[in-house]
């Protein structure tokens, strides 16, 4: 298979997941939502749900889950989306 091996195979995961948390990130910044933040927002229907990201936005300096907390967790998610998109389809099976 012609796929990268090595360190080649770990520099094009994380460009790819550079690259996509890039996108991701701009996407959370324009607005969008994701994966974390539906969930986030699917927990507050539900009444005393624990599930949330309140804890993590004070975290990140802010009192509830703002712009700032999307734009980490979407650019997050876009990370490990990619890179291990790249990492699955660079493999070599044996």
């Amino acid at each position: 298979m012609a796929t990268p091996h090595g360190l080649a195979r770990i520099r094009v995961a994380l460009l790819t997941g550079l690259a996509c948390a890039l996108a991701a990130g701009m996407l959370g910044w324009s607005g969008r939502f994701l994966g974390a933040m539906s969930l986030d927002f699917m927990a507050q229907s539900f009444p005393g749900s624990q599930v949330g990201l309140s804890p993590l936005a004070r975290l990140l300096g802010e009192p509830a889950p703002g712009v700032v907390t999307r734009v980490a967790i979407s650019a997050f998610e876009g990370l490990m989306f990619g890179s291990g998109l790249a990492a699955g389809l660079t493999r070599r099976p044996r």
